[in-house]
């Protein structure tokens, strides 16, 4: 098995970004879809019990971006730019893709790349997340801390330039491979 490879046990919602599209980019009400939602919506993300489901992330504090037009996807991954010395609380809503009610996910992996301090180590970045049963951090050199919060979340930090860490929500074993 590859090094930073997850294999997980049971069903697994994945994830596909390769085959979504940017419906809406107007997270914060930073654009550059200035008009409707302030939400970046990716449409078509996956697929469970043959449901397509769409996410929706949304700021629930002020929200900054150095620049917003580089919200969406990249390639394979998906793409949040928020302004150096700022910080912004966002929720991740998976939704039906027809009807757009919120769905819950069996399980899935979450994982969050390039985590970095800036050129010059200026810049501290830290994810705070809730409600996800293991953590891993799959560059076992990077200088990524592990704290719990006052509000039972777990916050993730790098003092230098982090690979990756992963989330896993509601995953009890490993067997299935996850890149």
């Amino acid at each position: 098995m590859p090094p930073g490879t997850v294999c997980l046990q049971g069903s697994v919602t994945e994830l596909d970004l390769t085959r979504a599209t940017v419906s809406h980019s107007n997270l914060g009400g930073a654009g550059p879809d200035n008009y409707g939602k302030e939400v970046l919506k990716l449409t078509r993300v996956g697929t469970q019990s043959g449901v397509y489901f769409d996410l929706e992330v949304s700021a629930q504090s002020v929200y900054q971006a150095f620049n917003a037009s580089s919200n969406g996807i990249a390639g394979s991954f998906g793409q949040i730019n928020v302004a150096a010395g700022t910080s912004c609380e966002l929720e991740f809503t998976f939704k039906d893709s027809e009807t757009q009610a919120p769905m819950v996910l069996d399980s899935t992996v979450f994982t969050v790349y390039n985590l970095e301090t800036g050129s010059s180590n200026a810049s501290r970045v830290m994810v705070t997340a809730y409600d996800f049963s293991k953590s891993r951090v799959t560059n076992p050199t990077s200088e990524l801390s592990e704290t719990t919060t006052s509000s039972g979340g777990s916050r993730f930090a790098v003092s230098s330039a982090a690979k990756a860490f992963e989330l896993t929500s509601t995953v009890t074993g490993l067997t299935k491979p996850q890149l």
